[in-house]
């Protein structure tokens, strides 16, 4: 049987021979560790060893490259689309993007291509956007755009003025209620579909309640995981390549890094600008009712 030690070891030959580089393996009390990187990205591997048996754990920025190839190597992950066998059927697909980025905006995308296009959105590699790396969502994001009969809307609520909706609402699934139906309505003006498939949060009536009258008349199907769903998952791709372009354009205008997700690592960067350039110029670049913000040195005066 192989050993915790020797797994890591072979493991660690295969990558270098595959030019990524590696440190040190380091044994703890109950686990070996080492750390995988391959240009400016980092990944670290964990194998645990007990009474239990052997786990082996990924840790990093699952949506960098270097995350998922490690992670196709690690666990053999099969990371091509799981659509529903239902999904035949003509509707609009609705997801979102950036609604647990303390920094950045919230991007809801509205997406419809018929049924008949589905065969095309499966061979341009369609499938649950937190599956694929940045560089995969704007390449994919490009070819959907040149697909015939489609419709799409983007959402797009910058942090200013998410801040300002979400002080009317002060309910996170009321507003995303407000952006999906804000882009069901869009497409609707633009054809005629009767059913619109999206993710389940909240009470399921806050979509229709939200939705005008042309909206009423549709059937909302919620799903948990609802990207299985190929219009649904084009929707999540068109709202995170928005939500990419935000935090390119973000840091080439700070001169420094914006970081995703709302970890320590947000907090010292938010402090960085605050310190830099303001409560002003923060507030405009973060959603100020995340807890993140009650940390920060702005509130500590």
């Amino acid at each position: 049987m192989e050993t915790p030690q020797l797994m890591i070891t072979n493991l660690l030959d295969q990558l270098e021979k595959s030019g990524y580089a590696k440190s040190e393996i380091i044994k703890k009390e109950y686990n070996y560790e080492t750390t995988i990187t391959k240009a400016k990205e980092k990944v670290k591997i964990l194998i645990y060893f007990g009474q239990k048996g052997i786990k082996t754990i990924l840790q990093g920025n699952k949506e960098s490259d270097l995350y998922i190839s490690i992670e196709k190597i690690l666990f053999n992950k099969n990371i091509s689309p799981n659509i529903e066998t239902e999904d035949n059927f003509d509707y609009i697909g609705v997801d979102e993007s950036g609604k647990g980025d303390f920094f950045g905006p919230l991007v809801i995308c509205g997406f419809y291509s018929p049924a008949k296009n589905f065969e095309v959105l499966k061979k341009i590699g369609i499938q649950d956007s937190k599956n694929l790396s940045d560089s995969s969502i704007v390449s994919i994001s490009k070819k959907i755009k040149e697909i015939k009969e489609i419709y799409f809307d983007i959402v797009f609520i910058s942090p200013k003025k998410y801040n300002a909706i979400y002080s009317k609402f002060l309910n996170l699934n009321k507003l995303l209620a407000w952006g999906h139906a804000t882009a069901i309505e869009n497409i609707l003006a633009r054809t005629s579909v009767e059913k619109v498939v999206c993710d389940k949060f909240g009470d399921e009536s806050l979509i229709m309640n939200a939705l005008k009258e042309k909206g009423k008349k549709i059937e909302i199907i919620q799903k948990t995981k609802a990207e299985r769903f190929l219009n649904v998952a084009a929707a999540s791709i068109l709202a995170r390549n928005e939500l990419i372009n935000w935090f390119q354009v973000s840091e080439k205008n700070l001169g420094m890094r914006v970081n995703k997700g709302s970890g320590r690592e947000v907090n010292l960067r938010a402090n960085e600008i605050y310190r830099k350039f303001g409560k002003e110029v923060l507030d405009s670049f973060c959603k100020t009712h995340f807890k993140n913000y009650t940390y920060l040195e702005i509130n500590k005066k």
